[in-house]
């Protein structure tokens, strides 16, 4: 059915050529015929996956930290994912192809190789690259600098630089799976009602209630994720800025709005810069406020800077699973709001964050049953900080 033929000779096995296999499912017709013209076929399904293990990832980058390394390196084509090792042992597998490696030793020397994966296998792994967490060195007061001090600020996130953008006026719907929106520049609110659309390259300008929201129709039944990477969000005073579950965001600048984040369940947010947070007409201003069951919730290495509002992170209820790891946070009442009520154990974990200036303090109930709270320390002076 893919359109080869040839001619088999022999009586229980046979051999015919030209015919090339397409990849994926090929159905092979057999037809015999005896002496007497008389013929009677049959038909084999052979599959063909022409897809080979992906090639070694390149560029691949180590960044020490205190007690933590930060991996980098570049897309392979192709890949599905991506594996991390620290010399012989597996430690990740993460989609993107960052990962931070945390609760290290410090002064101790740790070697990583990562490899690339699809559905046929795993690739060779990258050159080997070392690295050796230390606190010394470290700088103090990087909430007035992000970047100097190796977190997101509005330099390294959000639209990259040259990005030409296209205008689109009014509000945009995406029900396609599997969108791709590249290089917009859309002056309207964004609702997505299907899975696994990727928004990249835009600046979207919003003054509804969600800048771009995800609704519960792409996030059904383990559906792909809304992907958001290199973004610029321009929030409305009362607006949040990303809601609500099944998201995964890298690199994202968001600006203005009530909240630069409102989430329920599955949602990765790393790398990105959150900012410019209000409060008016008596709401309560949030870089980032969960809902729902807190499940599977990530917030890795974000610079979140609030000033005069509630919080940089806010959630106070029962949850399953939650890391707010490796951020630089700033302002709020209390800078992180944690769980109120007792969690099962390590199901809220608060882990290596710098904390710079607030209202009150910088955290409130971080230390209640079942959390984890290690590694945080003072962006004035790099002091330890307690629950």
């Amino acid at each position: 059915n893919r359109g080869g033929s040839g001619t088999a000779n022999g009586m229980t096995s046979w051999s015919a050529a030209n015919l090339t296999l397409q990849s994926g499912a090929n159905l092979i017709t057999v037809t015999a015929r005896d002496a007497a013209g008389n013929t009677k076929s049959t038909s084999i399904t052979v599959t063909y996956n022409s897809l080979t293990v992906p090639p070694a990832p390149t560029g691949f980058s180590a960044s020490a930290g205190n007690a933590q390394v930060t991996l980098g390196w570049n897309t392979v084509t192709g890949a599905t994912g991506y594996k991390v090792y620290r010399g012989a042992n597996l430690i990740a597998s993460p989609t993107v192809t960052t990962f931070t490696d945390t609760g290290l030793t410090n002064s101790t020397s740790y070697t990583y190789q990562v490899s690339a994966i699809n559905s046929v296998g795993e690739g060779a792994k990258s050159s080997a690259v070392t690295a050796t967490p230390t606190s010394s060195g470290l700088q103090t007061h990087c909430e007035s600098n992000p970047s100097q001090c190796g977190y997101p600020d509005a330099t390294n996130t959000g639209i990259p630089a040259g990005t030409s953008l296209t205008l689109v006026n009014g509000d945009m719907t995406i029900s396609t799976a599997g969108a791709v929106i590249d290089g917009k520049d859309i002056r309207g609110c964004v609702t997505v009602t299907a899975p696994g659309v990727t928004i990249r390259r835009s600046k979207i300008t919003c003054g509804g209630f969600y800048t771009i929201h995800v609704t519960s129709n792409a996030a059904a039944n383990g559906a792909a994720r809304l992907l958001i990477e290199d973004v610029e969000l321009i929030n409305g005073d009362n607006t949040t800025a990303i809601a609500a579950q099944n998201i995964t965001a890298h690199r994202v600048y968001s600006r203005g709005g009530e909240n630069g984040g409102s989430f329920d369940n599955d949602v990765t947010i790393e790398d990105s810069f959150i900012t410019g947070i209000m409060e008016v007409n008596g709401g309560h201003g949030d870089g980032i406020q969960i809902g729902g069951s807190a499940t599977n919730i990530l917030i890795n290495h974000n610079t979140i800077l609030v000033h005069d509002v509630t919080s940089a992170i806010n959630w106070t209820d029962q949850t399953v699973s939650m890391t707010v790891q490796n951020n630089l946070l700033a302002g709020g009442n209390y800078t992180l709001y944690c769980p109120r009520v007792a969690v099962p154990s390590g199901a809220f974990k608060t882990l290596n964050n710098r904390f710079g200036t607030y209202t009150y303090g910088h955290t409130d109930s971080c230390g209640n049953t079942g959390q984890v709270f290690t590694g945080n320390y003072s962006d004035a002076d790099l002091s330890p900080i307690s629950p």
